[in-house]
């Protein structure tokens, strides 16, 4: 009655990916080096979303959202809506760069 890989391989992700956005967000030690890991984080994901944006799955959403609710719970320094403002920026502008090209 436990937890299968086969099964509940999103979950495990989705709890993993919480755990280590909760654990990388305590290793920051100030407002900009979080807001600086956040934006990296935020660019990998719209790296990610690019690659599969012709076959976007839930579970990659769901993941995301997870490990950026973890990140959230995990900020000490910092507001929690400039992080998640930037994040999500960061992730917007990347995703536009590589539709014109100007991450090739």
């Amino acid at each position: 009655m436990g937890l299968t890989w086969y099964d509940d391989w999103v979950e495990i992700l989705g709890v993993s990916a919480m755990l280590g956005g909760i654990a990388l967000s305590l290793i920051t030690g100030s407002a900009i080096i979080n807001y600086i890991v956040i934006a990296i984080c935020g660019a990998m994901t719209g790296r990610a979303l690019y690659y599969r944006r012709y076959k976007l799955k839930m579970w990659l959403i769901l993941i995301i959202v997870m490990f950026l609710l973890g990140y959230l719970i995990g900020n000490r320094y910092g507001n929690d809506a400039v992080s998640l403002l930037v994040f999500a920026l960061s992730a917007a502008g990347i995703y536009r760069a590589h539709l014109k090209g100007a991450m090739e």
